[in-house]
């Protein structure tokens, strides 16, 4: 498994992390942007989970609204990991990122770069999702847990000890302090605990799936590659015919509406609906792709009357972590969106 990230490699997990974005997850041209300071450093080393023994691993994420206008240096992201190790005085001997997403998953590359610590491929979720504890593998089920986590933006630095819910809280209020974003690094594991709760093997699942979408030449062929490679459904192309956005709690939130479909999103798209009958229920990946480039959508990117080809797919095709399967974390998000979750899943 042990191998270097080179810059292709780099390039292929932000195209195949815009697909698993499902609508977050950062975007496209700010996760090209951080890979391209990796050229200034060594590139970065990637080991499964069975090629580290001992240590922490801990996370990395951004957290913020994707709608944000505002961009973090490279230097403040690294600084974020670097405040953590000078608080957290442990040994850190690997680093994972918190989902996958056209940013989120090359998130890691550059501190990786710049400490040597390796990418570990076990990322806490493969696909993007809404809430921290999503990212944090079932650890906010553990009762005597305690969460570290370290935030820094242009504004603020910020480290905090507690229980995870409530640092993850404090950490989404300092992105919105912070202008709609915040580097984090968090919540320390062990490598056992990862190998059984992180989504081992994603990274490569997030290469090969971008590989396919730089590989093909035409937009519709790498669209349907990408829906292929996923055991996914292509319905058809649409015009958008309504778009309602707003920014709430450091957060996106709003309803698509297209053809017979309603689409509902919490940063990431949480639901598909025909004719009032569910489609698609998050973690299930929802992806609305352009027609005219091949490119994933971003929710925050979408505007009435713009072209879309809308697929989804089982989250059974995909590879998650062990938040995805927090029922509690359901129970919230459906109060925040107003949709039914937990009725359509089966992962409790």
């Amino acid at each position: 498994m042990k191998r270097k990230i080179d810059p292709y490699f780099a390039r292929t997990l932000v195209y195949g992390g815009a697909v698993l974005g499902g609508g977050g997850g950062g975007n496209i041209e700010e996760g090209l942007e951080f890979i391209d300071e990796l050229s200034r450093y060594k590139n970065p080393l990637l080991l499964s989970p069975d090629e580290i023994d001992d240590g922490y691993i801990v996370t990395v994420a951004m957290v913020g609204a994707p709608s944000s206008k505002k961009k973090l240096s490279s230097s403040i992201i690294i600084s974020s990991f670097e405040f953590f190790r000078e608080n957290f005085k442990q040994e850190i001997s690997g680093i994972i990122t918190n989902e996958m997403g056209p940013f989120a998953s090359v998130n890691g590359l550059l501190q990786s770069a710049f400490t040597l610590v390796p990418i570990i491929d076990a990322p806490a979720n493969g696909r993007a999702h809404p809430l921290s504890a999503m990212g944090a593998m079932g650890l906010s089920k553990l009762k005597n847990y305690v969460s570290y986590q370290s935030g820094v933006s242009d504004l603020l630095k910020v480290y905090v000890e507690g229980d995870i819910n409530t640092t993850s809280q404090l950490m989404r209020s300092a992105s919105v302090v912070s202008g709609g974003i915040i580097s984090i690094t968090r919540n320390p594991v062990d490598i056992g605990y990862l190998r059984e709760n992180g989504a081992v093997g994603a990274i490569d699942f997030t290469h090969k799936l971008g590989d396919i979408w730089l590989s093909r030449k035409e937009p519709m062929e790498k669209i349907d590659g990408c829906i292929s490679f996923l055991k996914g459904n292509n319905l058809g192309r649409f015009s958008i015919d309504n778009v309602t956005l707003s920014q709430e709690g450091g957060f996106d939130i709003g309803r698509v509406t297209f053809g017979d479909f309603e689409l509902i999103f919490w940063n990431e798209y949480m639901t598909l609906e025909k004719k009032g009958i569910r489609i698609a229920t998050f973690p299930d990946l929802i992806v609305l792709f352009d027609p005219l480039t091949g490119l994933p959508l971003s929710s925050y990117e979408l505007t009435k009357g713009q072209e879309i080809v809308a697929s989804y797919t089982s989250y059974k095709n995909i590879i998650l972590g062990s938040g995805m399967r927090d029922k509690t974390l359901f129970e919230y998000t459906e109060k925040v969106i107003g949709k039914d979750l937990i009725r359509y899943l089966d992962l409790f």
